[in-house]
């Protein structure tokens, strides 16, 4: 008999759908359901399209499927792997659901292991990361002389959420070795790629005007660090001009975005610390990557860290490697580049991967896992409820932002460490710069809603030390 899998709720980089093709090909009985498509259109075998819902609505059309999944479908499968540390009940993403608000969190999970299923959880990447990390490597890109300490590796309400699969889940698997300092415990299998739709993009380089072509495709400008490519595309069109083709995509379907991908030149991956899905499509179509690996974030084996990537440091370094790809100094267009993602990444070998876990899960086999010991001394302040941010990245990190005026950057890591370090500072810190971007309604209806602490003398004391940081050189 087969092994019956369900993947559900999320479709991420298309990783479920791919990995589902692959092992119905090896004999495994798979489908994917898939809450929300997002603009790029990824399907799965059942879609909710919960995408332009209404919160009253998406959470009516979940309960219905949530009930009659677990009335009349649950005991089609044997295994229901979730994607990207969300419920089918209760979600974070997209606005957030939460289908029988009458029952306890993770009420699902529980009842999927009394009725004898396993359950398999991969991450891939902000589930289960404190995405605090991309402003920390962006800020060391911009200034390398800049000391921060190391933020903390989870937000607040991800320790709970996190701890919570890891009780329920025989397995959980990362997308890559960096992902595994984030949880108590996991493996690795790499992200897969379907070669097939990229075979036949492959043959359509444009033979007409094969301009040296510079494609770059945010899924999330801000945390991709879109400025820094864009950047470079304008340095580079005041030198080369029109002699240059330049591809910036982004809000299109997968489908659309395809057709931007063939030609010969460079991709700019995310500037942060990692590369995803786009940086194995471009190699594999023979264009080089440009990104920012961080070596420290992975471990020694990790394919993630082949020289084959084009690892920047700063954007002098992303200028310089530029220039050199554009003189032919650095290859392009190498077998090289599509052998190596068909090696590591290809779907084929990771869906055996995958096929893998599941047999021996169902044999009640033991897995070997990678245990994080930071991540449980983290958890155990968090149980506590002592302050997590030990090293007080986010009062550091809150202070230089201020002095910036970087007001995004600023703005979404007070976002992160609420419940982390000192909230009545990074309030404090929040109230000030609303004011100071004319956000006044807006600064006014936060004081309000937190009488508790915007009333208290230190509250008044840290927010007259925010409006002094703005000065302060």
């Amino acid at each position: 008999m087969s092994i019956r899998v369900l993947h559900l709720p999320l479709v991420i980089a298309n990783t479920a759908p791919v990995l589902s093709k692959y092992l119905k090909l090896m004999g495994v009985d798979s489908k994917v359901v898939s809450y929300f498509r997002t603009w790029l259109g990824y399907e799965g075998d059942i879609n909710l399209e919960l995408d332009h819902l209404s919160a009253p609505e998406k959470q009516k059309k979940i309960k219905a499927f949530v009930d009659h999944f677990f009335e009349s479908e649950i005991n089609a499968y044997d295994i229901i792997h979730i994607h990207f540390f969300e419920t089918l009940s209760t979600g974070r993403s997209f606005g957030g659901w939460r289908s029988h608000p009458d029952r306890e969190e993770y009420w699902d999970l529980q009842a999927i292991k009394e009725l004898g299923k396993k359950i398999i959880v991969s991450s891939w990447g902000s589930d289960v990361r404190n995405n605090s990390k991309i402003i920390y490597y962006q800020l060391m890109f911009d200034d390398n002389n800049i000391v921060l300490p190391y933020p903390p590796l989870n937000r607040k309400d991800q320790f709970l959420n996190i701890w919570k699969f890891s009780q329920y889940a025989d397995a959980i698997i990362h997308g890559d070795t960096e992902h595994r300092r984030h949880t108590p415990f996991g493996k690795t299998i790499p992200i897969p790629i379907d070669p097939e739709p990229y075979d036949a993009v492959r043959t359509a380089i444009d033979q007409v005007d094969n301009k040296f072509s510079i494609l770059t495709a945010p899924s999330n400008q801000f945390y991709k660090g879109s400025k820094y490519a864009l950047r470079l595309m304008d340095k580079l069109k005041s030198q080369y001009g029109d002699h240059l083709d330049y591809r910036i995509i982004h809000g299109q379907s997968y489908e659309e975005a395809l057709k931007s991908y063939p030609g010969t030149g460079l991709a700019i991956e995310g500037i942060n610390f990692t590369t995803g899905l786009f940086a194995l499509e471009a190699m594999y179509l023979g264009r080089r990557v440009l990104c920012c690996m961080k070596a420290n974030e992975f471990s020694i084996e990790d394919p993630k860290l082949s020289p084959l990537f084009l690892s920047v440091n700063n954007e002098h370094e992303l200028y310089e490697q530029a220039v050199a790809c554009i003189k032919g100094q650095i290859p392009i267009g190498s077998e090289i580049l599509k052998d190596f993602v068909l090696e590591h990444f290809s779907a084929e070998k990771v869906a055996r991967q995958y096929k893998d876990i599941y047999e021996k899960v169902l044999a009640n086999e033991p897995l070997s896992f990678i245990i994080n010991r930071e991540w449980l001394r983290e958890f155990d302040l968090f149980i506590r409820q002592q302050k997590i941010d030990q090293r007080d990245y986010y009062p550091q990190v809150t202070d230089l932002l201020i002095r910036k005026k970087h007001w995004q950057a600023l703005f979404h890591e007070i976002n992160m460490g609420l419940g982390l370090n000192n909230d009545c500072d990074l309030l404090a810190k929040y109230i000030f710069a609303l004011e100071a971007t004319g956000q006044h309604d807006q600064a006014e209806r936060t004081r309000k809603n937190n009488l508790k602490i915007t009333l208290i003398d230190d509250f008044k004391k840290y927010y007259v030390r925010a409006k002094t940081l703005i000065d302060d050189k």
